[in-house]
């Protein structure tokens, strides 16, 4: 809330240039060292650029108004802040039951998680991606593979690597 009176003269420095006196009320918690410095600089600037008054013509004052003396919406700051402190153990108990629910949720969708694995994961040996089979991984013969006594697999030697390339 702001109040302007242009009514009051004031001897800043003395002559009776336009000046002003800011005061801030706020809770404690709010009223800080840091804080102030931050707040008079970016009041002061914007007084300055809208006002055109210079910061040395200004005043602003902090003053601390403690929660049971500051109301507004037909409650005190004190009873704001016990009721906020209240509303988190109450909704608490709600967002339990939505996580008991949801991690309910997670535990049925891993069995269908695993089945789909179960079921094949793509063959990454096929000839071609149009002919990937998805139920389990068979080594089928290719071109450069022919089968030797015991069932082992032996590559077929080439004659030198350009002749690969000639294909």
């Amino acid at each position: 809330m702001v109040l302007i009176t242009t009514d009051i003269a004031m001897l800043l420095g003395g002559n009776a240039e336009p000046s002003y006196h800011l005061m801030i009320t706020a809770l404690p918690s709010e009223i800080a060292a840091t804080k102030n410095k931050r707040c008079t600089h970016l009041l002061q600037d914007f007084i300055l650029d809208t006002l055109q008054i210079s910061p040395n013509r200004g005043v602003l004052q902090f003053q601390a108004v403690t929660e049971e003396n500051l109301a507004t919406n037909g409650m005190t700051a004190l009873q704001e802040i016990e009721q906020l402190e209240r509303q988190p153990i109450e909704e608490d108990g709600r967002f339990r039951a939505i996580s008991r629910q949801s991690r309910r949720s997670k535990k049925s969708s891993v069995p269908a998680f695993t089945e789909r694995i179960r079921s094949g994961i793509p063959s990454l040996r096929s000839t071609t991606p149009s002919r990937q089979q998805y139920s389990t991984i068979q080594m089928g013969e290719s071109k450069s593979t022919e089968a030797s006594g015991l069932g082992k697999k032996r590559v077929k030697r080439r004659q030198s690597i350009l002749a690969f390339f000639k294909r």
